[in-house]
């Protein structure tokens, strides 16, 4: 059994013998696919040869053939924390364009995503983020706000006093435009395509919007 096959098979005892003889493997690119013994923890779910690899000093951001990192082949959260606390990055792209926020917003997978938005502070709260993803994908969102769920509609992200917030139109129960801290929303979800049908002009409350860039200005 080689260092790849130990990592994703989780053998722990394999991949210490093998590693203790020769350290160098941490390091070791599979010829064919270009990864690393990372990549194969990941893809195999092994979390104990992750975590062991990345004692070692395994770089969490090594790109594959098609420039995948282990990060883009996360599917656990577990493991994506793992990653992200070792500094992975991800926004890395792969050779389609893709970072590993892509694919996980592709599969609708919001615990994933919020678990890699933490690794990209510079965008915002990982919360932050999931907003405004799904202003652009033109999605409401299911969030907890004060004990309860309720259903919004974002209009329009930034801050106010120097603290996120979202302009939010309430769906059923009272609907409304709030200005919502968005610290105090939690259990995020995906919705359902945004309503065509019209609402009230959104009052501005808002100091600086956030209309484009992907970055806190």
């Amino acid at each position: 059994m080689n260092v790849f096959q130990a990592s994703r098979q989780n053998d722990l005892a394999t991949l210490r013998q093998l590693l203790e003889d020769q350290p160098e493997l941490v390091h070791a690119r599979e010829t064919s696919s270009q990864w690393t013994a990372l990549h194969h923890a990941t893809a195999g779910g092994s979390l104990k040869a992750a975590r062991l690899l990345l004692s070692l000093e395994a770089d969490c951001n090594a790109q594959g053939l098609v420039g995948e990192t282990s990060l883009h082949l996360a599917l656990q959260r577990d493991l994506a924390e793992l990653l992200i606390e070792h500094g992975a990055n991800p926004l890395i792209q792969d050779n389609d364009g893709l970072t590993p926020l892509d694919l996980a917003l592709e599969d609708r997978n919001e615990e994933l995503y919020l678990v890699m938005a933490a690794g990209a502070p510079d965008r915002g709260s990982p919360t932050y983020q999931f907003l405004k993803a799904a202003r652009h994908l033109e999605l409401q969102v299911t969030a907890r706000y004060h004990d309860h769920f309720h259903t919004f509609q974002i209009h329009g992200l930034g801050w106010k006093d120097e603290v996120e917030h979202c302009q939010a139109y309430q769906l059923g129960g009272s609907p409304g435009w709030q200005c919502l801290p968005i610290e105090d929303l939690s259990d995020l979800y995906f919705g359902e395509p945004v309503s065509t049908q019209s609402v009230e002009e959104a009052p501005g409350c808002l100091d600086v919007v956030d209309d484009s860039s992907t970055c806190r200005p």
